[in-house]
Formats: C-alpha cells, sequence, structure tokens
C-alpha cells in the first residue's frame, strides 16, 4: 500500500478561514459605519464593500479547499489552549459590556457622543491580546496593536479638526482596511502552506 502524504488538520484549517472570514464580515459593518454621513456616495461604497466581502468568501472556500488536500509538511498551526471556549466567552462578554459601557457613558455623563465609534474600534482592537493567548494565534497581537493605533490616530485627527464626519469616517474606514488586510494577509499565507500563526 503506497504511504499516504499527511494533510492538513480539518479544524486548524476551517478555524483559520472562518476566522479570516469573520473578521473580513465585522470589517463590512465598520465600512457602513464609515460613510452613514457620506450621503453622496454611500450607495456605491456599500455596493463595492457588499462585493469586495463576497471576493473574499470565495476566496476562503478556495484556500480551504486547496489547504486541506494539500500536504502538511509546511503547516504551523497550533491547537487552542485547554478550556479555551469558556475563555472566548468570558473575552467577548467584557468587550462587549465596555462597548457598552462605553457608549453610555460618552454620550452620557461625559457628553461626548463622537468618541464611540473610535472608542468601540479600540476595544475591538484590545480583545484581540487575550485571544492571541487563548487561541495561540500570535499574529493577533499584530492585529490588536494595527487596530488600537487605527483608533487612537483616528480619534486625535477627527479632534484636531472641525469636520463631524471624520468622527465615524476614520475609525470606520481604519477598521474595515484593517481587518480586511489581515483577512487578505491570512488567506495568503495559507494559500501558500503556511499557517496564520506559523
Amino acid at each position: 500500500m503506497p504511504e499516504q502524504t499527511p494533510t492538513r488538520p480539518t479544524g486548524a484549517v476551517i478555524g483559520a478561514v472562518s476566522g479570516a472570514l469573520i473578521g473580513a464580515f465585522f470589517g463590512r459593518l465598520w465600512l457602513s459605519l464609515a460613510t452613514k454621513d457620506l450621503s453622496e456616495w454611500r450607495a456605491g461604497v456599500e455596493i463595492a464593500g457588499w462585493t469586495i466581502l463576497g471576493l473574499f468568501v470565495v476566496a476562503g472556500v478556495v484556500v480551504a479547499r486547496t489547504a486541506l488536500r494539500a500536504p502538511a509538511a509546511q503547516w504551523g498551526g497550533t491547537r487552542p489552549r485547554p478550556g479555551w471556549a469558556a475563555w472566548f466567552v468570558v473575552v467577548i462578554a467584557v468587550e462587549v459590556a465596555l462597548i457598552v459601557g462605553g457608549q453610555s457613558l460618552l454620550s452620557g455623563a461625559v457628553g461626548h457622543p463622537e468618541w464611540i465609534p473610535a472608542w468601540a474600534l479600540f476595544v475591538v482592537g484590545a480583545h484581540f491580546w487575550p485571544f492571541a493567548t487563548i487561541l495561540r494565534v500570535d499574529a493577533f497581537r499584530i492585529l490588536a496593536g494595527a487596530l488600537c493605533a487605527v483608533a487612537t490616530a483616528s480619534a486625535l485627527l477627527a479632534g484636531f479638526t472641525s469636520i463631524a464626519s471624520l468622527w465615524a469616517a476614520l475609525p470606520g474606514f481604519g477598521g474595515t482596511a484593517t481587518l480586511w488586510g489581515f483577512c487578505g494577509w491570512t488567506l495568503y499565507r495559507m494559500a501558500h502552506g503556511r499557517s496564520r500563526d506559523g
């Protein structure tokens, strides 16, 4: 009987691709936030956004099928830490609480509701730090740093201008670009025989 070449772990491949596509979907949501005050060209951007998301989905399916059939020699995927699911839920719960609590505080006592998009993006970025440890994906630390940096820069830049739409546009477009960039990077690495954390 001929010796079979080991293939990549199904769970690792599906997890990496689904994670990338979830990021792409949330990037699409940030795009909608970015264009909420840009009525003149919002429709065109929305159509382009859905088209790009659709292309990511197609690419994800193709990459997953190819990765599952390819040899595992270069596969550097790692398993999440034991008990990761419970910690995953805890991190998401804390993230939601911080976003909702911050939104209530900023729109109420603080009196600066325009800060909400930047705050939400910062929290979204920060939640990837514990994910990096829980899921053992070092690349999440880079994503966390990038999203937090975009959120901070967006708030500072919008604060120095008198253009109200920038408070949503900057974190919106910045979040979209960062999440879509991460999705594309992940799929590219997988298509070339490497994991996102290898």
